[in-house]
């Protein structure tokens, strides 16, 4: 029985004995390793798994229903909702302009910007933003896998003598990316020091997405 049953018994229903303070450990044992159907069965999620693996299959599972990664980023409102397996797809579809297969890419223009890149069957979001005088960039994965991924920034002078590396490693996506921003986690850098960077109202700057290494 679960203990908030147990809280209102006071003696065995099965053989009417007082209940001792001496834990079971062997029933508990098999409990722990028991496999649990995912909770996302009903939407064809057949994995069964113990109790202590569960929380690293859900943040990953392809059949948990999801919204639009891209819903209440910047200006987009996008009402779309279904199942993980299916936002790479969504974002193929329903935001082609923003879309994008690719594990290099290069991001000039000096204004807000938001895209989907699709690179190694994974989903991620590139973030760019002009705000409180700051130049701010992100780069996210939605979560169809466990893999490690890092991503490099670089931002290169006109003059070709300057250069800006800025290497992280990729989280999974956020509800709250200006709190992600604000904590400085990805790449910040003041107006003032991106000037010499700027020329014609473009910055050349590249993002490159690679696979963690995690050999030690």
């Amino acid at each position: 029985m679960c203990c908030t049953c147990r809280e209102f018994l006071d003696e065995c229903p099965t053989c009417s004995h007082q209940f001792s303070a001496v834990s079971n450990t062997n029933l508990e044992t098999i409990a722990f390793w028991s496999n649990f159907s995912c909770p996302y069965l009903e939407c064809g999620c057949s994995v069964m798994v113990p109790v202590e693996l569960m929380v690293d299959h859900l943040a990953i599972c392809l059949y948990k229903k999801v919204s639009c990664p891209l819903n209440k980023t910047m200006s987009i409102v996008c009402p779309w909702e279904g199942l993980l397996k299916s936002v790479m797809f969504h974002c193929k579809e329903s935001h082609r302009s923003r879309f994008a297969q690719c594990e290099f890419f290069v991001s000039s223009y000096i204004e807000n910007a938001v895209n989907v890149i699709q690179y190694d069957k994974e989903i991620f979001i590139f973030h760019k933003r002009f705000l409180a005088g700051k130049f701010c960039c992100a780069f996210e994965k939605v979560g169809l896998s466990q893999r490690p991924y890092t991503t490099v920034f670089i931002v290169d002078a006109l003059s070709g003598w300057d250069r800006i590396t800025f290497t992280h490693s990729v989280y999974v996506m956020s509800k709250n990316l200006d709190e992600i921003l604000a904590k400085g986690k990805f790449l910040t850098r003041n107006d003032k020091l991106l000037k010499s960077f700027i020329s014609n109202g473009k910055v050349a700057l590249q993002v490159i997405i690679l696979k963690a290494n995690l050999r030690n």
